[in-house]
Parts: structure tokens; C-alpha cells; sequence
């Protein structure tokens, strides 16, 4: 047994908390280096603009809530679920990092669909004619510039939703199973971090260029997150292909509707009672849920730490929302 009356205090309170970290750079080497700048730059390009989806819908261009609420909570919604399925059908057949290439690859082409919508559509009008779904869209009452934010959005979702399964398969498969939960908890809550650090400066680039520049310069990140994601590829090629039996299928599916659509129902809900700002504290909550279903699950130690760092989570983001300002308001 340790003697913990010689042991330093600074080792008791660090140790449990370096050891997952230790334990990932210990096994990757150096390429820990890569794996975290692929994590840190795999979603910039739908991340540092999420927040301002509604605004560009509802005041830049002008449509309407229930126009906007059906496009994004209803249709956008299967979209993602979609992508998810698409996804984990890729992932299988393909292999690892062919599908995580596209994941890098093809959402930031969806910027230039929002670039082209922030422009009027030309280039969006010409596709849904060259596919004759405006006369579709005639058809069960509705307009080309519904078909515009639809087929943006279809794209946006479906990408993303792919991008999303990569990405979870990824760290999935790098985490190890006595540190699992958090090391999957420190890695996932990177992958958003630069695109929030972000939203300042993208704000006021929208209100200084406008919509469609920004959208064109956060398209570039692709080459950022294609440069660590590439040299996996060259050096390993397609991993885990194998054949796709129902049960793969089902498990598909169903991580698309519950992983996802069930979700997003549940976010959208958050968003329409208390607002945007609040319902983005939920990617504050994540770390927490996996620490939790790690212990539930997997069998992981509790550690002193993960409790207290749950505690001061909970806390900070009750701060930022203002709680304990309104509640002193109240009394």
C-alpha cells in the first residue's frame, strides 16, 4: 500500500487525472500530436457558425419560423439521420479512415451551398431544375426558395451526420478500456473547442464581410483538417472493411435514430423553452454523461476528481447562463 502520509500532495491530486493521458500519449508516441490536431480541426467549418444558422435564416434571408422549423427540426432531423446510417455503412465497407477523409472533406463544401444561398441560390436553383424538383416542390404547394434552404440543409445534415459517426468510430477505436471514458471525454471535448473560442471573431466577420465571404474563408479549414487526416490514410489504408450483415444494418439505423434523431428532437425542444444560448450548454454536459456511463457500463473507477469536476461543470454553466443572477433578481 502507498504511504500517504509521504506521498506529495500535488502527485495525489494530478495523478489520477495524467494517468489516462499518460497511458494515450505512452501508447500513440508522437502521433498523439497528430490524432489531437485532427480532433481539434475536424468541425471548425460547421462549428464556428452553428450558432448563427437561425439568424442567417430568419433576418438574412428573410424566412419564416415555420418555414425555418420544418426545414431544421423536421426534415433536417431525418437528414442527419441519414448521414448517421450512411455513415456506418461507409465506415464498414470502405474502412476507418476513408470514411473519416470525407468526413473531413465534404462539410466544408456545404459552406459554399450556404455562400451561394446567402447570394440568392443561382447555382442551388440550377440543380433543383436540373433534377426537376422545383416542379416537386410546385407540387405539394411550396417554392424554389424552400427548395433552396432544403436542399442546403439536406446537404449540411447528411455530411455532417456522417462526419459525426467518423469521428465517435474514430475515438472509439483509440481510447483504451481501462481508461476509456476519459480519455473518450477529453478527446470529444476538444473537437468543439476551437470552433466556440471561435464564434467572437466569425460574428463580427459576418457583420463586417457578410454572410457569403464568411462562409467561403471557414470552407477553408478543410485543408487544415485534411492535412492531419491524410497521412493516416497513405500510411495505414482501409481498415475494418467487412461485410454488411443485417445486424450491422440494424445497429446503423438504430444509432441514427436514437443517437441522433431522438436527440435532436430533445435539443430542439431545450431550444424553443429556453433559448438557444442555454440549449448550447448541453456540449458542456457530454464529458459527464461518459464518465458516468463508463462507471454504469464499462466498470471504470469513480476517481475523487470526476464528481468535483462534474460539480464545477454544472456550476460554471449555471453561471454563464445568468441562474443565480435572475434568482437574486427574484427574491
Amino acid at each position: 500500500s502507498e504511504d500517504w502520509g509521504e506521498t506529495p500532495v500535488g502527485f495525489v491530486v494530478l495523478r489520477p487525472g495524467a494517468d489516462p493521458l499518460a497511458e494515450l500519449a505512452g501508447r500513440l508516441g508522437w502521433g498523439v500530436l497528430s490524432v489531437i490536431g485532427f480532433i481539434l480541426t475536424y468541425a471548425i467549418c460547421y462549428n464556428i457558425w452553428a450558432s448563427f444558422a437561425y439568424p442567417f435564416y430568419l433576418q438574412e434571408l428573410a424566412y419564416t419560423k415555420e418555414e425555418v422549423a420544418f426545414a431544421s427540426k423536421v426534415f433536417g432531423i431525418f437528414m442527419t439521420m441519414a448521414g448517421i446510417s450512411l455513415g456506418g455503412y461507409l465506415f464498414v465497407r470502405l474502412g476507418r479512415f476513408p470514411t473519416i477523409l470525407m468526413g473531413a472533406v465534404l462539410p466544408p463544401l456545404g459552406n459554399f451551398l450556404y455562400a451561394d444561398l446567402a447570394e440568392g441560390g443561382r447555382w442551388i436553383d440550377a440543380f433543383s431544375h436540373l433534377l426537376r424538383l422545383d416542379l416537386l416542390a410546385g407540387w405539394f404547394g411550396s417554392d424554389e426558395r424552400m427548395v433552396r434552404l432544403l436542399l442546403a440543409i439536406c446537404y449540411e445534415n447528411v455530411v455532417t451526420g456522417l462526419a459525426l459517426t467518423a469521428f465517435v468510430a474514430y475515438v472509439s477505436s483509440i481510447v483504451s478500456k481501462q481508461y476509456g471514458a476519459i480519455q473518450y471525454a477529453l478527446l470529444g471535448s476538444l473537437v468543439s473547442l476551437i470552433g466556440t473560442l471561435g464564434r467572437g471573431w466569425t460574428g463580427e466577420a459576418f457583420d463586417q464581410f457578410g454572410y457569403a465571404t464568411v462562409f467561403r474563408w471557414t470552407a477553408m479549414t478543410a485543408l487544415v483538417s485534411t492535412v492531419f487526416v491524410l497521412p493516416f490514410y497513405l500510411f495505414t489504408g482501409p481498415l475494418f472493411v467487412g461485410e454488411v450483415t443485417p445486424s450491422i444494418a440494424l445497429a446503423m439505423l438504430t444509432l441514427g435514430a436514437l443517437g441522433s434523431g431522438i436527440a435532436y428532437v430533445f435539443y430542439y425542444r431545450v431550444i424553443a423553452d429556453a433559448g438557444s444560448a442555454i440549449a448550447n450548454t448541453v456540449t458542456y454536459i457530454t464529458p459527464l454523461v461518459a464518465v458516468f456511463l463508463g462507471v454504469l457500463v464499462l466498470g471504470e473507477t469513480l476517481y475523487w476528481y470526476e464528481p468535483v469536476g462534474a460539480a464545477v461543470v454544472i456550476l460554471g454553466a449555471a453561471i454563464s447562463q445568468g441562474y443565480f443572477a435572475r434568482k437574486k433578481e427574484a427574491t
